[in-house]
Protein backbone atom coordinates (compact mmCIF):
# COMPACT_ATOMS: atom_id res chain seq x y z
CA UNK A 1 0.00 0.00 0.00
CA UNK A 2 1.25 3.25 -0.88
CA UNK A 3 2.52 5.56 2.08
CA UNK A 4 0.49 8.66 2.26
CA UNK A 5 2.72 11.55 2.51
CA UNK A 6 3.01 12.66 6.23
CA UNK A 7 3.09 16.67 6.99
CA UNK A 8 4.70 18.55 9.22
CA UNK A 9 2.65 21.74 9.45
CA UNK A 10 5.11 24.83 10.57
CA UNK A 11 4.39 28.39 11.43
CA UNK A 12 7.09 30.45 11.46
CA UNK A 13 6.68 33.72 12.86
CA UNK A 14 9.82 35.47 12.92
CA UNK A 15 10.00 39.08 14.99
CA UNK A 16 12.83 41.58 14.90
CA UNK A 17 13.48 44.30 16.89
CA UNK A 18 14.27 47.73 15.37
CA UNK A 19 16.00 50.93 16.58
CA UNK A 20 14.30 53.63 17.06
CA UNK A 21 13.87 55.38 13.27
CA UNK A 22 15.87 52.63 11.10
CA UNK A 23 15.40 49.07 10.22
CA UNK A 24 18.77 47.52 11.56
CA UNK A 25 18.22 44.87 14.25
CA UNK A 26 18.95 45.13 17.33
CA UNK A 27 21.59 43.68 20.01
CA UNK A 28 23.27 41.16 17.76
CA UNK A 29 20.93 41.03 14.92
CA UNK A 30 19.67 37.31 15.57
CA UNK A 31 15.99 36.79 14.72
CA UNK A 32 13.34 35.55 17.45
CA UNK A 33 11.33 32.50 16.17
CA UNK A 34 8.26 31.55 17.61
CA UNK A 35 7.47 28.01 16.56
CA UNK A 36 3.90 26.59 16.32
CA UNK A 37 4.30 23.17 15.54
CA UNK A 38 1.28 20.43 14.26
CA UNK A 39 2.31 16.95 13.69
CA UNK A 40 0.14 14.79 11.65
CA UNK A 41 0.47 11.19 10.53
CA UNK A 42 -1.71 9.94 7.86
CA UNK A 43 -0.08 6.01 7.68
CA UNK A 44 -3.77 4.94 8.23
CA UNK A 45 -5.17 8.07 8.36
CA UNK A 46 -5.14 8.55 12.12
CA UNK A 47 -3.36 10.86 14.00
CA UNK A 48 -0.66 10.21 16.07
CA UNK A 49 -0.82 13.56 17.92
CA UNK A 50 -4.09 15.26 16.82
CA UNK A 51 -4.71 18.52 18.70
CA UNK A 52 -1.41 18.89 20.49
CA UNK A 53 0.62 21.69 20.12
CA UNK A 54 3.89 22.67 21.48
CA UNK A 55 5.13 26.45 20.66
CA UNK A 56 8.25 28.70 22.32
CA UNK A 57 10.85 31.64 21.77
CA UNK A 58 13.88 30.93 20.50
CA UNK A 59 16.66 33.19 18.73
CA UNK A 60 18.44 32.12 15.70
CA UNK A 61 20.73 30.88 15.07
CA UNK A 62 20.16 28.00 17.84
CA UNK A 63 21.93 27.14 20.14
CA UNK A 64 22.91 30.08 21.60
CA UNK A 65 26.69 28.53 22.39
CA UNK A 66 28.59 26.88 18.99
CA UNK A 67 28.39 23.56 18.41
CA UNK A 68 31.81 22.28 16.47
CA UNK A 69 30.81 19.12 14.51
CA UNK A 70 33.94 17.93 12.32
CA UNK A 71 33.37 16.30 9.00
CA UNK A 72 35.02 13.18 7.55
CA UNK A 73 35.15 13.00 3.46
CA UNK A 74 36.52 10.97 1.24
CA UNK A 75 37.11 13.59 -1.91
CA UNK A 76 36.80 17.73 -1.53
CA UNK A 77 35.96 18.25 -4.62
CA UNK A 78 33.17 16.10 -5.18
CA UNK A 79 29.93 17.25 -6.12
CA UNK A 80 27.99 15.37 -3.89
CA UNK A 81 30.15 16.71 -1.07
CA UNK A 82 30.30 20.05 -2.12
CA UNK A 83 26.48 19.87 -2.36
CA UNK A 84 26.35 18.95 1.34
CA UNK A 85 28.30 21.98 2.14
CA UNK A 86 26.23 24.57 0.79
CA UNK A 87 23.43 22.80 2.43
CA UNK A 88 25.24 22.63 5.56
CA UNK A 89 26.17 26.56 5.09
CA UNK A 90 22.71 26.98 4.60
CA UNK A 91 21.75 25.52 7.61
CA UNK A 92 24.00 27.54 9.82
CA UNK A 93 21.29 30.20 9.47
CA UNK A 94 19.17 28.48 11.60
CA UNK A 95 21.82 26.39 13.58
CA UNK A 96 24.60 27.81 15.74
CA UNK A 97 27.33 25.17 14.79
CA UNK A 98 30.36 25.16 13.07
CA UNK A 99 31.51 22.60 10.68
CA UNK A 100 35.14 21.32 9.54
CA UNK A 101 35.96 18.86 6.86
CA UNK A 102 38.81 16.77 6.55
CA UNK A 103 40.69 16.74 3.40
CA UNK A 104 40.75 13.79 1.33
CA UNK A 105 40.61 10.62 3.79
CA UNK A 106 42.75 7.64 2.20
CA UNK A 107 44.01 5.25 4.76
CA UNK A 108 42.67 4.27 8.53
CA UNK A 109 45.77 6.09 9.69
CA UNK A 110 45.10 9.13 8.15
CA UNK A 111 41.34 9.04 9.44
CA UNK A 112 42.40 8.29 12.89
CA UNK A 113 44.89 11.25 12.76
CA UNK A 114 41.86 13.69 11.86
CA UNK A 115 39.48 12.11 14.56
CA UNK A 116 42.68 12.60 16.39
CA UNK A 117 43.14 16.35 15.37
CA UNK A 118 39.10 17.48 15.47
CA UNK A 119 39.15 16.78 19.04
CA UNK A 120 42.07 19.01 19.66
CA UNK A 121 40.28 21.51 17.83
CA UNK A 122 37.09 21.12 19.88
CA UNK A 123 35.28 19.47 18.07
CA UNK A 124 31.63 18.42 20.03
CA UNK A 125 30.40 15.63 17.46
CA UNK A 126 32.27 13.60 14.58
CA UNK A 127 29.69 13.09 11.10
CA UNK A 128 31.24 10.28 9.51
CA UNK A 129 30.13 10.90 5.54
CA UNK A 130 32.88 8.59 4.97
CA UNK A 131 34.39 5.32 6.64
CA UNK A 132 37.66 3.65 6.23
CA UNK A 133 38.58 1.37 8.92
CA UNK A 134 35.46 0.62 10.48
CA UNK A 135 34.07 0.28 14.20
CA UNK A 136 37.77 1.21 15.15
CA UNK A 137 36.68 4.96 13.43
CA UNK A 138 33.67 5.03 15.53
CA UNK A 139 35.65 3.40 18.64
CA UNK A 140 38.41 6.70 18.70
CA UNK A 141 35.77 9.16 18.65
CA UNK A 142 33.92 8.07 21.53
CA UNK A 143 37.43 7.40 23.14
CA UNK A 144 38.07 11.50 22.33
CA UNK A 145 34.29 12.27 24.35
CA UNK A 146 32.80 12.75 20.81
CA UNK A 147 29.05 12.23 19.73
CA UNK A 148 29.18 10.04 16.79
CA UNK A 149 27.01 10.15 14.02
CA UNK A 150 26.74 7.75 10.50
CA UNK A 151 27.20 4.48 9.36
CA UNK A 152 23.72 3.07 10.76
CA UNK A 153 24.00 0.90 7.84
CA UNK A 154 27.01 -0.79 8.73
CA UNK A 155 25.31 -3.66 11.03
CA UNK A 156 29.41 -4.41 12.35
CA UNK A 157 29.22 -0.61 13.84
CA UNK A 158 25.46 -0.80 14.19
CA UNK A 159 25.17 -3.56 16.39
CA UNK A 160 28.28 -2.81 18.51
CA UNK A 161 27.99 0.33 19.22
CA UNK A 162 23.66 0.61 19.52
CA UNK A 163 23.40 0.98 22.93
CA UNK A 164 25.95 3.41 23.53
CA UNK A 165 24.49 6.99 24.75
CA UNK A 166 27.18 8.64 22.49
CA UNK A 167 26.65 6.98 19.55
CA UNK A 168 23.60 8.35 17.65
CA UNK A 169 23.07 6.64 14.97
CA UNK A 170 21.99 7.76 11.64
CA UNK A 171 19.55 8.37 8.59
CA UNK A 172 21.42 6.10 5.82
CA UNK A 173 20.26 4.38 3.02
CA UNK A 174 20.52 0.98 4.47
CA UNK A 175 20.84 -0.90 0.93
CA UNK A 176 20.60 2.04 -0.98
CA UNK A 177 23.48 2.01 -1.67
CA UNK A 178 23.30 -1.81 -2.96
CA UNK A 179 20.66 -0.69 -4.90
CA UNK A 180 21.88 2.29 -6.43
CA UNK A 181 24.43 0.10 -7.89
CA UNK A 182 22.45 -2.33 -8.75
CA UNK A 183 20.09 0.12 -10.83
CA UNK A 184 23.21 1.83 -12.63
CA UNK A 185 23.97 -2.08 -13.90
CA UNK A 186 20.40 -2.71 -14.46
CA UNK A 187 19.57 0.52 -16.53
CA UNK A 188 22.74 0.40 -19.02
CA UNK A 189 22.00 -3.66 -19.64
CA UNK A 190 18.11 -3.01 -20.36
CA UNK A 191 19.70 -0.02 -22.91
CA UNK A 192 21.38 -2.96 -24.73
CA UNK A 193 25.23 -2.44 -23.13
CA UNK A 194 27.21 -5.44 -23.34
CA UNK A 195 30.52 -4.12 -22.52
CA UNK A 196 30.94 -2.52 -19.63
CA UNK A 197 32.76 -0.01 -17.79
CA UNK A 198 32.57 -0.19 -13.93
CA UNK A 199 34.19 2.57 -12.15
CA UNK A 200 34.64 1.04 -7.94
CA UNK A 201 35.96 4.15 -6.13
CA UNK A 202 36.96 2.53 -2.96
CA UNK A 203 35.41 -0.63 -2.96
CA UNK A 204 39.51 -1.73 -3.34
CA UNK A 205 39.99 -0.28 0.17
CA UNK A 206 37.17 -1.68 2.02
CA UNK A 207 34.97 1.02 2.02
CA UNK A 208 31.82 -0.39 3.06
CA UNK A 209 29.07 2.08 1.03
CA UNK A 210 31.29 1.49 -2.16
CA UNK A 211 31.41 -2.44 -1.41
CA UNK A 212 27.84 -2.22 -1.74
CA UNK A 213 27.44 -0.23 -4.39
CA UNK A 214 29.76 -2.63 -6.38
CA UNK A 215 28.09 -5.60 -5.13
CA UNK A 216 24.81 -3.98 -6.49
CA UNK A 217 26.26 -3.39 -9.65
CA UNK A 218 27.63 -7.06 -10.11
CA UNK A 219 24.33 -8.40 -8.85
CA UNK A 220 22.61 -6.52 -11.66
CA UNK A 221 25.34 -8.58 -14.40
CA UNK A 222 25.12 -12.11 -12.45
CA UNK A 223 21.15 -11.58 -12.71
CA UNK A 224 21.74 -10.75 -17.04
CA UNK A 225 24.13 -13.71 -17.14
CA UNK A 226 21.52 -16.32 -15.81
CA UNK A 227 18.89 -14.85 -18.60
CA UNK A 228 21.53 -15.88 -21.29
CA UNK A 229 23.02 -11.92 -21.90
CA UNK A 230 26.61 -12.27 -22.23
CA UNK A 231 28.47 -9.42 -20.71
CA UNK A 232 32.13 -8.30 -20.22
CA UNK A 233 33.01 -5.94 -17.16
CA UNK A 234 35.86 -3.91 -17.28
CA UNK A 235 37.05 -2.77 -14.08
CA UNK A 236 38.64 0.82 -12.94
CA UNK A 237 39.39 0.71 -9.12
CA UNK A 238 40.09 3.78 -6.90
CA UNK A 239 40.04 7.59 -7.04
CA UNK A 240 41.38 10.11 -9.58
CA UNK A 241 45.48 9.98 -9.58
CA UNK A 242 48.16 8.73 -12.16
CA UNK A 243 46.98 4.57 -11.95
CA UNK A 244 43.25 5.59 -12.12
CA UNK A 245 43.80 7.92 -15.76
CA UNK A 246 46.27 5.26 -17.06
CA UNK A 247 43.09 2.34 -16.57
CA UNK A 248 40.64 5.08 -17.86
CA UNK A 249 42.68 5.62 -20.73
CA UNK A 250 43.03 2.21 -21.22
CA UNK A 251 39.31 1.49 -20.95
CA UNK A 252 38.05 4.15 -22.86
CA UNK A 253 40.44 2.33 -26.00
CA UNK A 254 38.40 -0.43 -26.12
CA UNK A 255 34.90 -1.13 -27.63
CA UNK A 256 32.69 -0.68 -24.86
CA UNK A 257 28.96 0.39 -24.80
CA UNK A 258 28.29 1.79 -21.01
CA UNK A 259 30.42 3.31 -18.32
CA UNK A 260 28.85 3.24 -14.83
CA UNK A 261 30.54 5.16 -12.24
CA UNK A 262 29.96 4.38 -8.46
CA UNK A 263 31.20 8.22 -7.92
CA UNK A 264 30.52 11.43 -9.86
CA UNK A 265 31.14 10.38 -13.26
CA UNK A 266 30.52 13.89 -14.70
CA UNK A 267 33.40 15.00 -12.94
CA UNK A 268 35.63 12.03 -14.00
CA UNK A 269 34.11 10.31 -17.28
CA UNK A 270 32.20 12.50 -19.03
CA UNK A 271 34.90 14.53 -20.93
CA UNK A 272 37.47 11.84 -20.99
CA UNK A 273 34.24 9.97 -22.42
CA UNK A 274 33.82 13.05 -24.97
CA UNK A 275 37.25 13.10 -26.13
CA UNK A 276 37.72 9.36 -26.92
CA UNK A 277 34.57 10.42 -29.33
CA UNK A 278 32.15 8.06 -27.72
CA UNK A 279 29.84 10.31 -26.19
CA UNK A 280 27.57 9.40 -28.54
CA UNK A 281 27.95 5.53 -28.78
CA UNK A 282 28.65 5.42 -24.73
CA UNK A 283 26.10 5.60 -21.96
CA UNK A 284 27.18 6.58 -18.87
CA UNK A 285 25.28 6.08 -15.98
CA UNK A 286 26.38 7.31 -12.43
CA UNK A 287 25.78 7.48 -8.57
CA UNK A 288 25.88 11.30 -7.80
CA UNK A 289 24.16 14.32 -6.97
CA UNK A 290 21.65 16.82 -8.19
CA UNK A 291 23.60 20.23 -8.85
CA UNK A 292 23.71 22.81 -11.81
CA UNK A 293 26.32 20.30 -13.71
CA UNK A 294 24.41 17.13 -13.85
CA UNK A 295 20.69 19.36 -14.58
CA UNK A 296 22.82 20.64 -17.73
CA UNK A 297 24.59 17.10 -18.57
CA UNK A 298 21.11 15.54 -18.84
CA UNK A 299 20.52 18.48 -21.25
CA UNK A 300 23.59 18.04 -23.47
CA UNK A 301 23.13 14.05 -22.93
CA UNK A 302 26.55 13.37 -21.51
CA UNK A 303 24.53 11.87 -18.48
CA UNK A 304 22.31 9.21 -19.08
CA UNK A 305 20.72 7.79 -15.30
CA UNK A 306 21.95 8.97 -12.39
CA UNK A 307 21.70 7.53 -9.12
CA UNK A 308 21.08 10.63 -6.81
CA UNK A 309 21.28 10.64 -2.73
CA UNK A 310 18.87 13.32 -1.35
CA UNK A 311 22.48 14.95 -0.15
CA UNK A 312 20.34 16.81 2.20
CA UNK A 313 18.95 13.69 4.61
CA UNK A 314 22.62 14.80 6.42
CA UNK A 315 20.82 17.71 7.48
CA UNK A 316 19.36 15.27 9.97
CA UNK A 317 22.81 15.06 11.88
CA UNK A 318 22.20 18.64 13.05
CA UNK A 319 19.16 18.49 15.34
CA UNK A 320 20.43 15.10 16.54
CA UNK A 321 23.77 16.39 17.50
CA UNK A 322 22.68 20.05 19.00
CA UNK A 323 19.99 17.77 21.31
CA UNK A 324 23.06 15.11 22.13
CA UNK A 325 24.90 18.15 23.32
CA UNK A 326 22.04 20.00 24.98
CA UNK A 327 21.90 16.72 27.05
CA UNK A 328 18.95 15.09 25.01
CA UNK A 329 20.69 12.65 23.20
CA UNK A 330 17.81 10.20 23.92
CA UNK A 331 14.77 12.47 22.60
CA UNK A 332 14.53 11.13 19.05
CA UNK A 333 15.70 7.47 19.73
CA UNK A 334 13.27 4.82 20.19
CA UNK A 335 13.90 2.42 23.04
CA UNK A 336 16.82 4.09 23.77
CA UNK A 337 18.76 3.09 20.69
CA UNK A 338 20.75 4.21 18.73
CA UNK A 339 18.63 6.01 14.91
CA UNK A 340 18.82 3.85 12.49
CA UNK A 341 16.54 4.98 9.66
CA UNK A 342 16.58 4.48 5.86
CA UNK A 343 15.83 6.74 3.12
CA UNK A 344 16.46 5.82 -1.06
CA UNK A 345 17.83 7.13 -3.67
CA UNK A 346 16.32 9.13 -6.27
CA UNK A 347 16.52 7.54 -9.43
CA UNK A 348 16.66 10.13 -12.41
CA UNK A 349 16.66 9.23 -16.44
CA UNK A 350 14.90 12.72 -17.88
CA UNK A 351 15.41 16.39 -18.03
CA UNK A 352 12.13 17.15 -16.27
CA UNK A 353 12.71 15.28 -13.30
CA UNK A 354 15.56 16.52 -12.76
CA UNK A 355 15.48 20.03 -13.52
CA UNK A 356 12.50 20.07 -10.36
CA UNK A 357 14.05 18.29 -7.89
CA UNK A 358 17.31 20.42 -7.86
CA UNK A 359 14.76 23.76 -8.06
CA UNK A 360 13.78 22.56 -4.50
CA UNK A 361 17.04 21.47 -3.93
CA UNK A 362 18.39 25.07 -4.43
CA UNK A 363 15.63 26.91 -3.39
CA UNK A 364 12.70 25.55 -0.91
CA UNK A 365 15.09 22.75 -0.18
CA UNK A 366 14.31 19.58 0.79
CA UNK A 367 14.14 20.04 4.62
CA UNK A 368 14.31 23.40 5.78
CA UNK A 369 16.02 24.96 8.94
CA UNK A 370 12.74 25.64 10.39
CA UNK A 371 11.51 21.74 9.90
CA UNK A 372 14.47 20.99 11.38
CA UNK A 373 14.49 22.97 14.40
CA UNK A 374 10.94 21.14 15.09
CA UNK A 375 13.53 18.15 16.03
CA UNK A 376 15.08 20.07 19.17
CA UNK A 377 14.14 18.93 21.92
CA UNK A 378 14.34 22.33 24.18
CA UNK A 379 12.76 23.96 21.32
CA UNK A 380 10.14 21.35 20.70
CA UNK A 381 9.20 19.54 24.10
CA UNK A 382 6.98 17.12 21.67
CA UNK A 383 9.86 16.01 19.39
CA UNK A 384 10.30 12.32 19.51
CA UNK A 385 11.75 9.39 17.60
CA UNK A 386 7.83 9.45 15.82
CA UNK A 387 8.91 13.29 15.30
CA UNK A 388 11.87 12.56 12.94
CA UNK A 389 10.74 9.75 11.18
CA UNK A 390 7.80 11.26 10.43
CA UNK A 391 10.15 13.98 7.96
CA UNK A 392 12.67 11.56 7.51
CA UNK A 393 9.83 9.13 5.63
CA UNK A 394 8.45 12.03 3.47
CA UNK A 395 11.72 10.95 1.37
CA UNK A 396 10.81 10.47 -1.97
CA UNK A 397 11.35 12.98 -5.00
CA UNK A 398 7.15 12.98 -5.22
CA UNK A 399 6.43 13.37 -1.88
CA UNK A 400 9.28 16.30 -1.82
CA UNK A 401 7.95 17.76 -4.61
CA UNK A 402 4.06 17.30 -3.11
CA UNK A 403 5.23 19.17 0.22
CA UNK A 404 6.94 21.89 -1.26
CA UNK A 405 3.74 22.38 -3.54
CA UNK A 406 2.02 22.67 -0.41
CA UNK A 407 4.18 25.68 0.81
CA UNK A 408 3.29 27.59 -2.63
Amino acid sequence: MKRVLSLLFIMVFIVVGCQSGDSEMEGNGDATVQEGIQESSTENGTSESEGESASTEVSLPYPEETIKIAVEIYDPTDGEFLAMKDYFDYLTQTFNVEFTYSEAITSAEHELEFIENSTIAGADALLAYYNVSGVEQVAKALEYDMYYWGMGDDPEISEEFKNDPMYLGSINYGDGEFIGGYELGKYVIEEGARSIVYSSGGADFGAEMFVKRRDGFMTAVEEAKAEGIELEIIDVSGFPGDAFFADQASALTQDIDAVCASFNGLDFWAQPINAAGKQDSVLLATIGSVNDNYVDAFKNGSVDFLAAKNIQMFGFAVPMIVNAVEGNAEALKENNTATNLQQSFWLISNVEDIERIHEISQNEKTYTGAELLTLIKSVNPDANASTLKTLVNSDSAEEIIMRRSMDE
